[in-house]
């Protein structure tokens, strides 16, 4: 069953091209899931007077076309999946014709907070999402390559305003870090049309991070990057980016 609302795209939702940004459709899809965990009382309040909490571990997402400055979409999410610690949830976002122009994927991590460990999902979360434990749809994700070589590479510190209510870096922070690693020319001249994460770490106040890029041209009109995010040779986060011109 589907959570939505309406977004409005707001002038500092939008990039240098008058769209929202890969950020924007990310704090759309937070914004989205904590309202519907909110809604159901299952949000904040919750996973604090139980000591859980969901964790994102993975992201796939494609991208027909970015919404523009001053267009409502609608957004869309609903769970699919709870099974022992994992869980998947669907998101999409519509045109207001109810074109699809973007579709994403993710996986999370059922955690207790004060072990830091994954934890059994409570039957309270079956209830609350209205889940059919025998009509559950798994998700595929695909793995993410290793670097092969090392096209750039930069360093962050892990500023106060990173930190999330969950008290490590949010997990935006981490896209924004491997995307700006990105060459303008690339970004002037492309537009993204998939996003793959898969965090492996967190990061926390006061690290420092360095973030890698490996640029391969796929084909004549599209390229492929991988991106690496660590810190203190910890391994924090990998991802993709696709992108045509």
């Amino acid at each position: 069953m589907f959570y939505e609302r309406d977004y409005f795209i707001h002038y500092y939702d939008s990039d240098l091209k008058k769209r929202a940004s890969i950020s924007s459709l990310l704090k759309y899809f937070e914004d989205i899931a904590i309202l519907h965990s909110e809604h159901v009382k299952l949000g904040i309040d919750y996973y604090s007077e139980h000591h859980v909490g969901w964790v994102l571990y993975k992201w796939d997402i494609k991208i027909r076309r970015f919404p523009e400055f001053k267009e409502t979409i609608h957004v869309r999410t609903e769970p699919l999946y709870l099974k022992g610690f994992q869980a998947y949830r669907y998101f999409d976002i519509l045109d207001l014709k109810g074109n699809e122009i973007v579709t994403a994927n993710s996986m999370w991590l059922f955690l207790n907070t004060d072990t830091k460990k994954p934890t059994k999902i409570t039957e309270d979360m079956f209830k609350g999402y209205w889940i059919d434990k025998n009509q559950m749809r798994e998700l595929e994700f695909n793995e993410i390559n290793s670097l092969k070589k090392i096209d750039a590479k930069k360093e962050f510190d892990v500023r106060y305003i990173d930190i999330d209510t969950n008290h490590h870096v949010n997990n935006i922070k981490y896209v924004e870090w491997a995307l700006e690693m990105v060459p303008v020319n690339i970004i002037e001249n492309y537009t993204m049309n998939r996003l793959k994460v898969n965090y492996k770490k967190e990061a926390v106040y006061g690290k420092n991070i360095t973030s890698l890029i490996d640029i391969e041209k796929v084909v004549e009109k599209n390229i492929k990057c991988i991106h690496q995010i660590s810190s203190e040779d910890t391994l924090l986060c990998m991802l993709e980016t696709d992108w045509k011109e």
